[in-house]
């Protein structure tokens, strides 16, 4: 499959540490990188719906992360807003190359769910 998206080099995987998550500044988006338990990698925005706190600067309590402004919690697995009615974080494309973490620039598009009751109208 061809993918035509522009990456660029967020850390080298030797750098990336014990932490599990971190957050880097590429083209003036904040982008989250999550390091799962089987020891791959997965990106997504890092900045809270609400106010635009760094998602990576709060606690991160299994794939939860909690906003450190207002305490709005993310799961990283899926992008959603547990706590709240939010837009999800949107995915960033990710791929290794030798021992870089190269990300997407642009975020993967993500259609919500949107809870909605459709009427026929006669």
């Amino acid at each position: 499959m061809f993918d035509n998206r522009s990456y660029v080099k967020a850390v080298r995987v030797s750098e990336f540490g014990e932490q599990r998550f971190r957050s880097f500044d590429i083209l003036a988006r904040k982008i989250g990188v999550l390091r799962l338990p089987d020891g791959s990698f997965k990106a997504f925005e890092s900045r809270c719906k609400h106010q635009g706190a760094d998602l990576a600067q709060g606690p991160l309590v299994g794939d939860r992360v909690t906003c450190p402004r207002h305490g709005w919690i993310y799961d990283l697995g899926s992008g959603e807003c547990v706590n709240t009615d939010s837009l999800p974080l949107r995915p960033h494309a990710l791929k290794i190359d030798g021992d870089w973490i190269l990300v997407a620039t642009a975020p993967d598009e993500v259609v919500p769910q949107l809870d909605f009751e459709f009427f026929k109208i006669t």
